[in-house]
């Protein structure tokens, strides 16, 4: 697990899910208030590929972690 900030500046945290693949969650604040703050996630391998995933917005960050935690306790 590794935290830092990439290059545009936006936090983010990475999570290590096997051998080859981690996962990186990143805050991306946006000048558009009417918009609001994000968060992406992407699904990355060791060898620098990535796989760009969905954004959501940060405000539903708690429906997103109560969906992600009801389905890995079904």
């Amino acid at each position: 697990m590794a935290r830092g900030k990439d290059s545009a500046g936006h936090r983010y945290e990475e999570f290590d899910m096997s051998d080859n693949e981690q996962v990186r969650v990143t805050y991306i604040p946006h000048q558009d208030w009417a918009k609001g703050p994000t968060l992406r996630i992407q699904k990355r391998a060791f060898d620098g590929r990535v796989v760009r995933g969905p954004e959501f917005p940060a405000a539903k960050a708690d429906d997103l972690i109560r969906a992600i935690r009801d389905v890995l306790t079904e």
